[in-house]
Formats: C-alpha cells, sequence, structure tokens
C-alpha cells in the first residue's frame, strides 16, 4: 500500500495494484477497468431496489375511503 499511496502521490492517477506481479502498475496501460464497471452496476442496481420499494410503498398505501373508512356491515 505505501507503494501505491507513493506512486499515486507522484501523479500517478492510474496506479493500481497488480495482484499477479505483486507490484503496483499503471492500470490504463494494463487496461484494467473492471472497478468502473462495478460501481456502475452497483448504481444502476441501487436504482432499481429504489424504484421497486417506492413502487411497492405506492401500491400498499391506504388511502381513505370517501365514507370516512368505516367497515363495511356483515
Amino acid at each position: 500500500m505505501n507503494r501505491l499511496r507513493c506512486e499515486h502521490a507522484r501523479g500517478g492517477k492510474w496506479a493500481g495494484i497488480d495482484i499477479n506481479a505483486e507490484d503496483v502498475r499503471d492500470t490504463m496501460d494494463a487496461c484494467i477497468w473492471e472497478p468502473a464497471v462495478v460501481k456502475a452496476n452497483a448504481i444502476i442496481a441501487a436504482t432499481e431496489a429504489a424504484c421497486l420499494v417506492l413502487s411497492i410503498d405506492q401500491t400498499v398505501k391506504n388511502f381513505r375511503a370517501p365514507d370516512g373508512g368505516q367497515l363495511p356491515d356483515m
């Protein structure tokens, strides 16, 4: 982690960890872009989940009946 922090301090904004070589390398040159894809998928999934919760909330919401909400006679 110290080597990665040093590389970032030197201006290496694309520096990342290469787990195969156990070293720091330029992730742009290595074509490593998965973290951005993972973040985008997480945001999309969270948005879909929030929309689902809101739609269920709208379905379950109990609006008052025009007659005051009295129970019907049996």
